[in-house]
């Protein structure tokens, strides 16, 4: 009987500290992309996922809501919608393009995503940013710099060229694009300290179940 009583705390400690490492290695984050002034008239709001596993993130997006008001042929030169993501040294890089449903499935990101925004542009593969941004979400308020990161791994990379030349892609915003962001912000942190008191925990309850043996022996 004490050993039994002394397994139950041990086994219900060793439970709480692999759930918790379990909760930690893959997180979801759940956005709000907003339509920037740029965007047509009426445009609604998109989704965006963060999946973040050991290290790298991968991104979904869903606008295919806007799929009546969002049309390529509105902005000149444009051939492809693609979305960018901003590090936390303020550089985008491409993530990849929208489909003919205006989704993107799983595109990986090597870097920690400060923003997320989706441009106009003349082709799927462009390598900079050039139209205005239609769809914005912040998830970390850092200064934006010149220049471009790598560019992302898709799960499956698209197949329109990346040399075309660049053009002006989508109208000119009379107003500045609205800075929002989500209702709730991810942590960049990364659980150790939940983990740590989650340990404690465990060892106090394993602690706890070795003083009741031996008070029983």
């Amino acid at each position: 009987m004490p050993r039994a009583r002394m397994i139950a705390p041990a086994a219900l400690a060793l439970a709480m500290l692999f759930g918790s490492l379990s909760a930690h290695a893959q997180s979801i984050y759940g956005l709000t992309l907003r339509p920037t002034d740029a965007a047509p008239e009426g445009a609604p709001r998109g989704s965006a996922d963060i999946v973040s596993a050991n290290g790298t993130y991968e991104v979904s997006v869903n606008l295919s809501a806007a799929s009546g008001v969002l049309k390529l042929d509105a902005f000149r030169g444009a051939s492809a919608f693609v979305v960018w993501a901003v590090d936390m040294d303020g550089r985008s890089g491409r993530v990849g393009a929208l489909d003919e449903q205006l989704r993107l499935d799983a595109a990986r990101v090597e870097h920690l995503i400060a923003r997320l925004y989706i441009t106009a542009e003349p082709a799927a593969g462009a390598s900079n940013p050039t139209g205005a941004r239609l769809y914005e979400v912040t998830l970390r308020n850092v200064p934006e710099a010149e220049g471009v990161v790598a560019s992302a791994q898709e799960a499956a990379p698209p197949t329109e060229a990346a040399t075309a030349e660049p053009a002006p892609a989508g109208p000119t915003p009379t107003t500045a694009a609205r800075n929002d962001t989500p209702k709730v912000l991810p942590t960049t942190g990364t659980g150790l300290g939940d983990l740590l008191v989650l340990a404690a925990a465990g060892l106090a309850l394993v602690a706890a179940g070795l003083r009741l043996r031996a008070v029983r022996l």
